[in-house]
């Protein structure tokens, strides 16, 4: 019982570690976007942005490869959590 709520815990608070860390990473990118935007006003090349403004690219700006990260440790503690529930029934 105590692995599993150690477990449980563990994959609950990776789960808020990705978020913010994804948070976080999205606000730099966006940062670093705009940045661009400047030095390409004075000649310089987008690196970071240069194809989310088209079309079918917007998967770039959120990439659907963070909710899978994001969704695997839920995925986890649910498992934990029914383990738990198995052997508080049994």
């Amino acid at each position: 019982m105590v692995i599993c709520v150690i477990g449980l815990g563990s994959a609950l608070a990776f789960s808020q570690m990705l978020r913010y860390g994804r948070r976080y990473l999205g606000a730099r990118k966006r940062a670093a976007m705009e940045l661009e935007e400047y030095m390409a006003w004075y000649g310089g090349q987008r690196i970071v942005g240069r194809e989310t403004q088209a079309d079918g690219n917007a998967w770039l700006k959120q990439s659907p490869t963070g909710l899978i990260m994001m969704l695997l440790p839920v995925l986890v503690a649910l498992c934990w959590a029914a383990m738990i529930g198995i052997l508080i029934v049994n």
